[in-house]
C-alpha cells in the first residue's frame, strides 16, 4: 500500500513539473513572438523614414537633370507583354516538371 502511495505521489509530482515546464516554454515563445513583432514593426517604421528621405532628397527635375547629362548611362526598361501559358512538361528547360 505504501509503495503504491509512493508510486502515485512521484507520478503526480513529475506531471506537476513537466506542466510547470511546458508553461514556461509557453511563455518563452510568447516573448519571443512579442520581441520579434516589436522588431519588425520597428524596421517598418525605419523603411517608411528612410523613403520618405529618399522623396524629400530627389525632386523629378533633378532626376531629368541627370539623365538628360548621361544619356548613355540612363536605359529605357522595355516592357514586353507576353502570354503566359501553362509550361510545356516535355520541354527539358523547364525545371520541377
Amino acid at each position: 500500500m505504501f509503495a503504491k502511495l509512493l508510486t502515485m505521489l512521484l507520478a503526480l509530482g513529475l506531471m506537476a513539473g513537466l506542466l510547470l515546464v511546458n508553461r514556461q516554454r509557453m511563455y518563452e515563445t510568447v516573448g519571443e513572438r512579442v520581441r520579434l513583432h516589436d522588431e519588425v514593426e520597428r524596421l517598418k517604421r525605419r523603411m517608411q523614414e528612410l523613403k520618405v528621405r529618399v522623396a524629400e532628397a530627389t525632386e523629378p527635375a533633378e532626376i531629368n537633370d541627370m539623365i538628360s547629362e548621361n544619356k548613355d548611362d540612363w536605359k529605357a526598361i522595355q516592357v514586353i507583354r507576353k502570354r503566359v501559358t501553362m509550361a510545356n512538361t516535355r520541354n527539358k528547360d523547364v525545371v520541377g516538371r
